[in-house]
């Protein structure tokens, strides 16, 4: 699950985020620590850290979702993240564009904040509010503002294993219901830079069928600050059956 540590007691570090900095002076010294690179993708469940303070970090994808009803490609699924002050960031989402044979166009653009809200019980908790605002083309687009509220969890289980939950309500994009919306990852590291996991996903639009998921993928560390991921998904219900693909990289600018 993307190398996350669960533990808000002391700074997150992981071996992963160590870098060993060479001068032309002490070229023996090992001169600092990176706080490690926490993300928000490739899984659906969102981590409970902010990024460190006055970093800017941004995530970015492709996907490719296919099956008997859809065909379509959407990208590039981007999110930029900014810590002002500690255990809080705000969040923008610019639009994306989606290319399919029933519908192409831009996607709305999303606001939104997290909070680390701290840690209860092993359990460290994050909570995020966001706002979708409908500035996308009409055949993309929600059509009006779609307010959301996510409560995030994760902790370690052993040094290699690390469990992540979340639950979410978002305002449906038709009639007054909203869609709710549970997800339950479980995350491996096979090294210090290289992980996979794999995730069950659950969401229940009104008077709509369940439409349950289930995706992995892999992630790799190539630096410290620089992640790269593959994933793909299942669904099982509501679709035909449809899956999907995709590809991303997370990078931080301290």
């Amino acid at each position: 699950m993307r190398g996350r540590d669960y533990d808000l007691g002391m700074p997150n570090f992981s071996d992963a985020s160590i870098v060993v900095l060479v001068t032309l002076l002490c070229p023996w010294t090992a001169l600092s620590q990176t706080p490690a690179l926490q993300t928000d993708r490739p899984d659906f469940t969102e981590s409970p850290f902010v990024v460190p303070l006055g970093s800017i970090q941004l995530e970015a994808g492709l996907a490719m979702r296919f099956g008997q009803r859809v065909d379509e490609t959407s990208g590039p699924e981007a999110l930029i993240r900014w810590s002002p002050t500690r255990r809080f960031e705000i969040r923008f989402a610019p639009p994306g564009y989606v290319h399919g044979e029933s519908l192409r166009g831009y996607t709305d653009v999303s606001i939104g904040t997290k909070i680390e809200a701290g840690r209860f019980r092993n359990w460290n908790v994050g909570v995020i509010a966001s706002l979708g605002l409908p500035t996308g083309d009409e055949e993309v687009s929600v059509g009006r503002p779609t307010p959301g509220l996510i409560l995030a969890a994760g902790r370690n289980l052993t040094d290699a294993w690390t469990v992540g939950t979340q639950g979410s309500v978002v305002r449906s994009g038709v009639g007054e219901g909203v869609v709710l919306a549970s997800t339950l990852v479980v995350g491996r590291a096979l090294t210090s830079n290289l992980g996979v996991f794999l995730e069950v996903a659950a969401a229940r639009e009104p008077n709509a069928a369940t439409l349950k998921a289930v995706h992995s993928g892999v992630t790799w560390l190539p630096s410290p600050l620089l992640q790269l991921d593959i994933h793909a998904t299942r669904e099982l219900a509501r679709t035909g059956g449809a899956h999907a693909v995709g590809l991303g990289m997370s990078t931080r600018f301290d």
